[in-house]
């Protein structure tokens, strides 16, 4: 006979199974929902005067990397986000934008072409000329920054030695039939004999 579960204990592990899982976002739960979510990066890109000291999740591919004295500033082209608040696509109406951030970052692991989620402060605009047009950024101050790991190179895959093109082919050496041959045993560790 199946023993009936409270509906208050259901309910209990339902408020504790966000803590029972973990955070599993890329930035930290402070920085989370210190973000503004009525104001989006468009509204911004308008009119940044009016939006400043607002803080917005932003995401993107690093374009170049300055340092200073007074820090570091990271010119970082827009991307659309998934779910994950990770960089998936450019968003072609976003453009670009400047963070600036008081600590010195590592130029070799905040390089050029990494991808970055990061919470940012507005604090205006800055107009620059673009291949001679001048081009008003949009200015953040990094609150708290996210850098995802390079893409894995995919490993080369072994090559089949064919016996009618490679005459130094040996099937007893071949570790492709090595596995599958259930009547030779194979030593892994001694050097591979040939039969004749």
């Amino acid at each position: 006979m199946a023993v009936p579960v409270p509906r208050v204990f259901m309910v209990l592990l339902l408020a504790t199974a966000p803590v029972l899982v973990g955070w599993t976002h890329p930035l930290s739960r402070s920085a989370f929902f210190s973000v503004n979510p009525h104001v989006s990066y468009s509204q911004v890109g308008a009119d940044p005067e009016a939006f400043v000291g607002t803080t917005l999740m932003l995401a993107g591919r690093i374009e170049a990397h300055r340092r200073g004295a007074q820090g570091t500033e990271l010119e970082i082209l827009c991307y659309s986000r998934n779910r994950d608040d990770r960089p998936v696509a450019r968003d072609e109406e976003c453009g670009s934008f400047l963070a600036r951030t008081g600590v010195l970052l590592d130029p070799e692991g905040f390089a050029r072409e990494r991808l970055v989620t990061l919470t940012g402060v507005v604090r205006g605009s800055e107009v620059r000329a673009v291949e001679g047009t001048p081009y008003a950024y949009p200015v953040f101050e990094v609150g708290e920054i996210h850098l995802w790991p390079l893409p894995r190179e995919p490993r080369p895959r072994p090559r089949y030695r064919d016996p009618y093109w490679d005459p130094f082919w040996d099937p007893w050496c071949d570790p492709f039939h090595r596995r599958y041959d259930p009547w030779r045993r194979y030593d892994p560790w001694r050097r591979c004999r040939y039969r004749w």
